[in-house]
């Protein structure tokens, strides 16, 4: 068995997306030689990263919120 193989195993994330919005991934995914999977992780990638590092404050769960000013 390769272990290689097995330490890069994907999760499967399933989405609910319009139609619409399908017909325009799979036109960009398509522009960049991309299949819609990686087309929809790189985006997803790229969207993390940028509002992680915005310094936009994070959004906390209500009881987060107040377990931080106790």
């Amino acid at each position: 068995m390769n272990t290689q193989s097995t330490n890069r195993r994907r999760d499967a994330c399933n989405l609910r997306i319009k139609n619409d919005d399908i017909m325009l991934i799979d036109r960009a995914a398509s522009a960049r030689g991309m299949t819609r999977s990686d087309f929809i992780v790189v985006a997803a990638r790229e969207a993390a990263r940028s509002a992680l590092h915005s310094g936009a404050p994070a959004a906390l769960a209500p009881e987060t919120k107040l377990e931080s000013i106790r």
